[in-house]
């Protein structure tokens, strides 16, 4: 092989170039490692490495690792010209011989058998490693304590099942004509009872059954005397102000008027009295029958007026008799026919044209507890009984004070009723004639002292 031929040496990891002059020098590195490391079969085959092109002016050549034969170059029979391996120099040019054919050398398929060491363990090398010195060795690097074993794979739940979907029933096959009879029409469900509120202490609700109003003319309506009254008590709803209301029809009694007599004759409008003791009525009837002045009556100090949950209306006769009243009594011969039982219609306008140029006056007396101090709810139905009086001109504010009166502030209408404005009861004077008719209050009285009642 020519000094101009180049090889390549490994060095560790990577490959050198040396110069063709440093081969002789490795031969006999070659041959030392055979010495310590005597082989019981015959020296490596040739590594097959690729022709190798050499060039005048690098000096280099290819070579194979150490410790193993290389090649012989591969001979060109074909001459042709190759540029240098190193650099674009066109003045190197090599004339290269091609073969027609390559023959392998014998035995370069055949592998060696393992090798034998017959040294110490500390000073094992392998063939063809390179060493500083032939004693240089070192044991095989041990691994690191520091390693950890890999981590092991979380292994996951397997995930939830899929939700069966169910197939949609299937429709419903037509009946053949004439098979089945059509199916009865289905009867509709029964209609819902009718809504009744839970009833309350004090009938806050009422059932279908009472009657709910909402003008004082439908609380306490007109009654003429040829009118039977077969209601005589009614439980009904004032709509405006939601409070129900014991209304009561039946005729008032001279032992009804002797009740509040006292307020009638001593009391004041618009002021709340309290009931006072039978000493001091006695006291002021000797006062009256002597010809002395009567005390005045003291009013409540404090007045503390209890709404009621339900009030009571007394609608006597003065609250329901109108001024245009039938008369059935005629004395004066207006009907010829002794059968004839009707009101007689001449006496009917004669009366109440002479009622309506009388001056009336109304009297109503209200009624409710006094709320005792401290308040206690529930409580107040067990206090004392409060009076007061109203006064006014003509039947309809009287009925329109009592339904202002029960169903805005839940008091009571204890007694009502009427007489001429000079016949009144203040100062106690004079006597109290009671009337049994409306009408009777617009004729003239032959006893002025005498005051006439109706009630």
């Amino acid at each position: 092989m020519a000094s101009e031929d180049m090889v390549f040496i490994e060095n560790g990891p990577s490959m050198q170039l040396v110069p063709s002059s440093s081969l002789e020098s490795l031969d006999g590195t070659n041959a030392s490692r055979h010495k310590e490391f005597p082989h019981t079969y015959s020296p490596a085959p040739p590594t097959v490495a690729a022709p190798s092109l050499g060039c005048n002016p690098c000096g280099l050549a290819i070579r194979s690792k150490p410790g193993f034969a290389s090649y012989p170059p591969v001979p060109v029979k074909s001459p042709g010209l190759q540029h240098c391996c190193h650099g674009n120099c066109q003045q190197n040019e090599v004339l290269a011989k091609v073969e027609d054919s390559f023959e392998m050398p014998p035995g370069l398929l055949n592998l060696p058998p393992p090798p034998v060491y017959n040294g110490s363990t500390s000073a094992w090398l392998t063939p063809g490693a390179r060493t500083k010195s032939k004693k240089a060795a070192r044991a095989p690097r041990s691994p690191s304590p520091t390693c950890k074993p890999p981590p092991q794979a979380i292994s996951l739940p397997p995930p939830p099942p899929a939700p069966v979907v169910m197939p949609p029933p299937p429709f419903p096959l037509p009946p053949v004509a004439g098979s089945f009879p059509p199916p009865m029409p289905m009867a509709p469900p029964p209609p819902s009872p009718p809504y009744k509120p839970t009833r309350s202490r004090g009938l806050r609700f009422l059932d279908d059954d009472y009657s709910h109003v909402s003008t004082p003319a439908d609380l306490i309506p007109i009654q003429y005397s040829g009118e039977s009254n077969l209601d005589t008590g009614r439980v009904v709803r004032i709509m405006p102000f939601n409070r129900n209301v014991l209304t009561i029809f039946h005729r008032a009694h001279i032992t009804d008027f002797e009740e509040v007599k006292w307020i009638l004759q001593h009391g004041t409008t618009d002021v709340w009295y309290e009931k006072p003791k039978r000493s001091w009525l006695r006291q002021q009837e000797s006062f009256e029958a002597s010809g002395c002045d009567t005390d005045e009556l003291e009013a409540l100090e404090n007045a503390r007026p209890v709404s009621l949950e339900t009030p009571r209306i007394w609608a006597s006769a003065a609250l329901v008799t109108p001024s245009d009243d039938d008369i059935f009594d005629c004395t004066a011969g207006h009907t010829l026919d002794d059968a004839f039982s009707g009101a007689c219609p001449t006496c009917t306008d004669e009366k109440s044209e002479a009622l309506d140029g009388t001056p009336l006056v109304y009297y109503v007396v209200l009624s409710t507890c006094q709320a005792s101090e401290p308040f206690i709810h529930g409580a107040h139905f067990n206090g004392r009984q409060i009076h007061k009086l109203f006064r006014c001109g003509g039947r309809e504010a009287a009925v329109a004070e009592a339904f202002y009166a029960s169903g805005v502030n839940g008091w009571s209408v204890a007694f009502s009723c009427v007489m001429r404005a000079d016949d009144e009861l203040e100062g106690g004077e004079g006597k109290i004639k009671r009337v049994d008719e409306l009408w009777m209050l617009g004729e003239d009285e032959e006893d002025d002292d005498c005051t006439r009642v109706f009630f």
